[in-house]
């Protein structure tokens, strides 16, 4: 079969014929229809990330597919079956050790090698072996076509950190970072779990414009200007009356400021989730945390009924994947893919099509 194949970080990634993966216990073997290609994979590949894969190894976390193989002490799902994948994959044990991973991305803890070394391989290939564990049959969406429900990939993370601060039906929120892929995602997301308003804040106005028009009574935009202060007034003035939640997932940015000007925009007893790559300490004033009751919460990932939420918000038409554009490319020309996704922001996905 084809798949993308890397050596070691730094050296040429090229798709090329590997054997089949076999099947082992626990597993599924998975025909891959489509594989979203993360803006920062190149970055993960070339190493400059340093991010803890093991090679030589397939990349390529999370995906769409056909079920063809089950091993035998694996029920519930079937060859021919269209399923959604996901990378995250950990020992569910009473114990304080912890070796999760992102399969076909990168270990997560010190104890992480012998699960990675178990599950080496991702989804840039014709075929992946996989947990069934993480593994959701998709339902009711058979009209939808494959490479847009790759997308799901990048709304399941927001759609993880949204549940995270406990968003409800006619809250408030504010986006952080809401022009990058899973910022937008974000945006569609909050709007089919039914906010009242998406205050949405980032630095591309092009991008803040598409998504204003996602709806525009329920979204409003803020372009950072960089002045701390002036952009605290405008999130603020945007957010009238204050969100009940900030969902910040800005990307790997050097400073706090950002970050800070947003949670400024919480009423009092609001949550903020951090789920982003900011590159600094946080840095807020101790007594606005204290009086105002601010809650501030990290998250990783998503629970794993994410996928099945997300899948039925589509097949009832609330989760509107037709807002969103896809750029394909087939696995040979995986460079092209990693260049494309690197540049694109937004509503604009870049996937591959084995």
């Amino acid at each position: 079969m084809k798949a993308v194949y890397l050596e070691k970080p730094g050296e040429a990634v090229r798709a090329i014929d590997v054997p089949e993966p076999s099947l082992s216990a626990g597993g599924i073997v998975v025909r891959i229809t489509a594989a979203p290609v993360l803006s920062f994979m190149k970055k993960v590949l070339s190493g400059e990330l340093g991010y803890a894969i093991d090679t030589p190894w397939i990349p390529g976390a999370n995906g769409v597919g056909l079920v063809e193989r089950v091993a035998d002490d694996v029920i519930g799902l079937k060859a021919g079956q269209q399923v959604f994948i996901d990378p995250y994959l950990y020992t569910h044990t009473t114990t304080d050790s912890y070796d999760g991973i992102l399969i076909g991305l990168t270990a997560l803890g010190p104890d992480s090698g012998k699960m990675q070394r178990r599950w080496r391989n991702g989804t840039f290939a014709e075929e992946a072996l996989l947990p069934a564990e993480c593994l959701t049959l998709m339902e009711g969406v058979e009209w939808v076509e494959p490479r847009r429900l790759a997308a799901l990939s990048f709304a399941a993370i927001a759609y993880g950190g949204l549940l995270k601060g406990g968003l409800r039906p006619g809250q408030t929120l504010v986006i952080s970072g809401a022009t990058g892929n899973i910022g937008a995602s974000a945006v569609l997301v909050a709007l089919a779990m039914g906010a009242r308003l998406v205050v949405a804040v980032g630095r591309e106005e092009r991008v803040l414009q598409d998504l204003q028009a996602l709806d525009v009574k329920r979204v409003r935009t803020v372009t950072l200007q960089g002045n701390p202060e002036r952009d605290r007034q405008a999130i603020a003035a945007a957010a009238a009356g204050g969100a009940q939640l900030v969902y910040d997932i800005l990307g790997n940015v050097p400073t706090f400021e950002p970050t800070g000007a947003a949670i400024h925009a919480l009423r009092r007893g609001g949550t903020a989730i951090l789920m982003g790559g900011v590159q600094a300490a946080i840095n807020l004033p101790y007594s606005h945390v204290m009086l105002n009751e601010i809650t501030i919460r990290g998250a990783l990932m998503y629970p794993r009924s994410a996928p099945r939420d997300l899948i039925g918000m589509v097949a009832a038409g609330t989760l509107d994947l037709s807002k969103i554009h896809i750029n394909s490319f087939p696995l040979e020309n995986v460079n092209s893919a990693l260049d494309c996704a690197e540049r694109t922001r937004g509503m604009e996905y870049t996937v591959l099509i084995p």
